[in-house]
């Protein structure tokens, strides 16, 4: 038994399968990814084995065997990726690769066929996909994407001084700021489930090259997020692409991203109600909000409103902060029913909903370090107030 695409070569004309052998080899294949029995995508991977398959065709006369040979061609390759089934039981996803040229004996012709095959029972490979502005790499532009490289520790350039007369440099104590990181990696087109198996059309690869160059191009700066970490955002611009049919022959597209160092986790946030005694610190303790911690500083928003009583200084303080971000002079009054934001993440500040940074007196705004995560407050007056701390992970 000799089957390939589910269609046997006599179903094709008299053709006769005269012998099929395995050569292994350890040379590169084709792997591919499947979906509801569809092949989709196919990439390279190691360990391969070919099959050799010589025919016999055979005719009345010699225009029949060119008939049949031609029908036996535009078979091979139009069935692209196709389940091949062997007398040995043995069954492969595997792609017809090469075609002899027809040895003429009498008004029959020989042929071998050659094709790359891997074993069917094979797992498929993981990939990487992404939402890039919006959009998923596989649902809504129709390609497998996999990394190729990335630098997950980015570089830094620390702060660093020469000073004439002395060997070296000194470095200054801050820490230094993490750059960009580059990610890399293949994007390969794929058919949709509900096509045929073979190759994509030049005009649908033609069309599906434009609308992946408007999704990558014209997007600028925007959130990329893993299907692998959902919940952890990075600001990512498109740099460069290029594409190739040399391993996959519907193509595939070599992309390059450069990636904000730090990666954004979702908003957490807790509410207290807190009585307020003048001049005594009362401080919120979110470390459980971070089961995983936080491998970066984290900017904290605070909404402060007034419950009872009237407030003239507010301070907020955070651990491993120099000094503590101060408000407060003789024109400033929270009262009753005021609100008081204090953005970290945007570095401003509102008082019922009106821009408040003349009242700024010292201080940064508050910025949580990577553990101990605490926010302390402390009044120049008794009051009752609701606080509410919002901020989010982020990561390097």
């Amino acid at each position: 038994m000799f089957r390939f695409n589910r269609i046997d070569p006599s179903q094709l004309g008299r053709i006769r399968v005269l012998r099929v052998s395995d050569r292994p080899d350890r040379s590169m294949e084709v792997q591919h990814i499947s979906r509801n029995g569809h092949v989709l995508a196919s990439l390279r991977t190691y360990k391969t084995h070919s099959v050799v398959c010589e025919m016999l065709i055979l005719g009345r006369s010699r225009a029949e065997v060119t008939i049949t040979l031609e029908r036996l061609r535009r078979w091979l390759l139009d069935s692209g990726t196709a389940e091949l089934e062997t007398d040995s039981g043995r069954v492969c996803l595997a792609e017809c690769t090469g075609i002899s040229a027809p040895e003429y004996r009498g008004i029959s012709a020989g042929v071998s066929v050659t094709f790359i095959c891997r074993n069917a029972g094979k797992s498929d490979p993981d990939t990487d996909g992404f939402t890039f502005a919006g959009r998923h790499v596989t649902r809504d532009m129709g390609c497998i994407f996999l990394l190729d490289r990335a630098n997950p520790v980015p570089a830094v350039t620390p702060y660093k001084l020469s000073i004439p007369g002395l060997p070296g440099t000194i470095r200054y104590e801050e820490v230094p700021e993490p750059e960009e990181k580059t990610i890399s990696g293949t994007l390969y087109l794929m058919r949709k489930a509900t096509e045929p198996d073979g190759p994509i059309q030049q005009a649908e690869i033609i069309r599906r090259l434009r609308k992946l160059s408007t999704w990558l191009l014209m997007n600028g700066r925007a959130p990329l997020i893993w299907d692998a970490e959902p919940d952890i955002s990075w600001q990512a611009e498109f740099v460069s692409a290029e594409f190739d049919r040399q391993e996959w022959h519907n193509g595939r597209i070599r992309v390059q991203f450069v990636l904000q160092p730090v990666g954004i986790g979702q908003e957490v946030s807790r509410t207290v109600q807190i009585s307020m005694k003048a001049n005594v610190p009362c401080t919120l303790d979110l470390t459980d909000l971070f089961p995983d911690g936080t491998g970066y500083p984290v900017p904290v928003d605070l909404l402060i409103r007034g419950k009872k009583g009237s407030v003239g200084r507010v301070s907020v303080n955070c651990t491993g902060m120099a000094e503590p971000f101060v408000m407060g002079d003789r024109n400033f009054q929270m009262n009753t029913g005021d609100i008081l934001r204090i953005m970290g993440t945007e570095r401003v500040v509102f008082l019922n909903g009106k821009p408040a940074g003349i009242y700024v007196l010292s201080g940064d705004y508050p910025v949580m370090p990577t553990e101990d995560l605490c926010v302390t407050l402390l009044m120049n007056a008794d009051a009752d107030l609701e606080i509410t701390a919002r901020c989010c992970p982020r990561w390097v």
